[in-house]
């Protein structure tokens, strides 16, 4: 069984992950389960640079085929801000603060956002990059409870906010799905 390395701390992100991939007769393995607590940089201009970036540099530490990814939120009327700095921008601010912050400065724009996720695959001689995306809108959040931006990422099929829709029904439409789906299809 090969093993993969799934490049992330985030714990809802390897529990997506998880719960996403099929088995593949991988070995899927994270940087908790391997002991590694090395935080790549993440300076690139796009998702997908940070993306590959992170995925060379665990690479390189490990020796082993990296799954590595950059996502964030993009809103249109913001010149796609704050994305590729959705986690860094207010670091220490939770996210309902932020998705408040982002509607304040739309003022009376059209709220239309979307989640992007890049993966990047490398092991070593191999290089390839997936790319996903998840159109919605930007409201403010109903709870505080949640991942990420989804407090405030507006479903229109659903007509709720992804943090209040069931993991399988996010799952389904995500951002990371779409780019996991990409990826899959390539290794086959």
């Amino acid at each position: 069984m090969k093993k993969i390395l799934i490049a992330t701390q985030n714990k809802n992100k390897i529990k997506e992950y998880r719960q996403i991939l099929p088995k593949m007769g991988l070995k899927l393995v994270t940087l908790a389960d391997l002991n590694i607590d090395d935080e790549s940089p993440e300076n690139g201009k796009t998702f997908e640079e940070n993306a590959l970036q992170k995925a060379k540099f665990y690479y390189d530490l490990l020796k082993i085929p990296v799954i590595s990814e950059d996502s964030g939120l993009e809103v249109d009327n913001l010149n796609g801000f704050p994305g590729v700095y959705s986690k860094r921008w207010m670091e220490h601010k939770n996210y309902e603060v932020k998705v408040n912050e982002l509607i304040k400065r739309l003022g009376n724009k059209s709220n239309e956002c979307r989640y992007v996720a890049a993966i990047a695959f490398y092991d070593g001689v191999t290089q390839k990059t997936f790319r996903g995306e998840c159109l919605g809108k930007l409201v403010e959040p109903t709870s505080n409870h949640g991942f990420g931006y989804d407090l405030g990422f507006w479903n229109e099929e659903k007509q709720n906010t992804l943090n209040e829709l069931p993991s399988e029904f996010k799952n389904s439409i995500s951002h990371r799905t779409k780019a996991l789906k990409k990826m899959l299809e390539w290794l086959k």
